[in-house]
């Protein structure tokens, strides 16, 4: 029963320790990407959470960007963020 307890109890600090860094820094990675990638200022780019890991832990685990004419998701692949589609 003790272990069980432990298990549990210890599993949202094991699981937050997957996605190690909040969403603000999040949000200036994929930003700076889409700086480089779309060749396009930071104010004319937009980015929006797509889907997350729940209200329980309220980390984004995938962003679109989108500006200059350009499409992005960014996907949450351990610490780094990965293009995984654009246009």
């Amino acid at each position: 029963m003790k272990r069980t307890k432990a298990l549990i109890l210890g599993l949202p600090v094991f699981l937050s320790a997957c996605t190690s860094f909040g969403n603000k820094d999040a949000l200036e990675i994929v930003e700076k990407k889409s700086v480089f990638i779309f060749d396009c200022p930071a104010e004319s780019i937009t980015i929006a959470c797509m889907a997350d890991m729940g209200w329980f832990f309220n980390r984004c685990i995938e962003y679109s960007a989108s500006g200059c004419g350009h499409k992005a998701i960014y996907s949450a692949m351990g610490d780094n963020w990965i293009m995984t589609s654009s246009q």
